[in-house]
């Protein structure tokens, strides 16, 4: 510990085995099987022992700074980009999303530090309406919107030539100025 707002440096271990466990973690979080199947159940406590590794090498050291915060603000690098730190298991049978702060991920410290810009904040709205982004759509499209759009991988050109857009309807002709 130390005075609140006094960095402290927590070393965590080396990568190569934070990497593995990791990838062991996702592995058996991502794996598909039908949730009656002793199978299921195997891997299931399988990963909570992992997850609680896991959160035994990253989370726990950390967290002993932090004892009594309401919130936590992670930056993560690396493979810990994969890490869901709410889901790691806590305490029994819960996760750090019960049990713990509440966690934020901001992509850089200085998304931390108040803005000390002087520029005045925004007033006013500026409204854009009635783009016409096609004028008819083809029959391709209505289809394969109904049907779900989804049915394989299609590139940018594929899906730019499928999908139109009727224009948005004016509810008045006239608008009035917001002061």
């Amino acid at each position: 510990g130390g005075n609140v707002g006094e960095p402290v440096a927590v070393r965590l271990g080396d990568e190569a085995p934070i990497e593995a466990l990791v990838a062991r973690w996702r592995a058996e979080a991502g794996a598909r099987q039908d949730p009656s199947s002793r199978l299921a159940h195997r891997r299931e406590a399988t990963g909570r022992e992992i997850g609680r590794e896991l959160r035994r090498r990253l989370w726990d050291p950390v967290a002993a700074h932090f004892r009594d915060a309401d919130r936590v603000f992670i930056v993560t690098d690396g493979v810990l980009n994969l890490v869901n730190f709410a889901a790691l298991p806590g305490g029994g049978s819960s996760y750090l999303l019960e049990d713990g702060p509440i966690i934020s991920y901001v992509t850089a410290e200085r998304d931390l530090v108040a803005s000390r810009s002087s520029s005045p904040a925004g007033r006013g709205l500026l409204a854009l309406g009635g783009p016409a982004f096609d004028l008819a759509a083809p029959p391709a499209a209505a289809s394969a919107i109904e049907s779900g759009g989804r049915g394989g991988t299609s590139t940018c050109r594929e899906l730019q030539a499928l999908l139109r857009f009727a224009p948005l309807q004016n509810p008045t002709s006239r608008m009035t100025p917001l002061r």
